[in-house]
């Protein structure tokens, strides 16, 4: 048994909805996810490996890089109803705009690649995590630059929408992180790998741009 602390938020979307997979592929393992969104100090207790998300930057710690942010746009089909996609960076910028404490430079670097030179925006919510800022956007109060690995379920299934195909490459990303040895558990890498190809698959499996039509009401 392998305990691996991970967000709630990260878990439900990404891991747990698959790891019936991870246990097919390897019978012998059996992965207990910690669902907390607390930070532990894994060298003090009995949890073996945790999935961070930051900088892959944190002492006493081996971090193994599962898959970087690419941030796109994206909002409540009720902020969309009646525009045109994509929704120009003009656009975009006029509306509420949430973003993660500590990375408010995010919005101005997506819409200066995209070419905007208009006034910075007006509107803009701080949030202590992504979580409440993907909130803001399925509550229809405002829009997210979200990593869209972790959103592609949502643009499916139609509760959120891509408003434009720029995307912004960070330098976060969410890593799986256990106590430095010179020697990595080999089940723990296998799991690390396990998520990649999880990652990978989720990524080609994301719809076109813009293959959603939004509601003209």
């Amino acid at each position: 048994v392998l305990k691996i602390s991970i967000a709630p938020f990260y878990g439900n979307r990404i891991i747990l909805p698959r790891l019936s997979q991870f246990h097919a592929l390897y019978p012998d393992l059996k992965i207990e996810p910690q669902m907390e969104s607390t930070v532990h100090d894994l060298r003090k207790t009995d949890i073996d490996a945790g999935i961070r998300y930051g900088k892959g930057r944190w002492t006493g710690l081996t971090a193994i890089e599962l898959h970087r942010d690419v941030l796109q746009p994206v909002a409540a089909p009720s902020v969309v109803a009646g525009r045109s996609l994509p929704m120009s960076p003009k656009e975009i910028a006029e509306l509420t705009l949430g973003y993660l404490e500590g990375d408010e430079t995010d919005w101005d670097r997506w819409l200066t690649d995209q070419g905007f030179d208009g006034p910075p925006p007006k509107h803009m919510l701080a949030y202590g995590n992504r979580a409440r800022v993907i909130d803001l956007a399925f509550s229809g109060h405002g829009l997210a630059l979200a990593d869209r690995t972790l959103v592609a379920g949502d643009i499916a299934a139609g509760h959120l929408v891509l408003l434009n195909e720029g995307t912004l490459l960070n330098d976060r990303a969410m890593w799986l992180v256990f106590p430095e040895t010179e020697y990595p558990d080999p089940r723990l890498t296998a799991f690390g790998d396990w998520v990649r190809s999880v990652v990978k698959e989720l990524q080609e499996g994301v719809p076109p741009p813009f293959s959603q039509v939004s509601d003209p009401s």
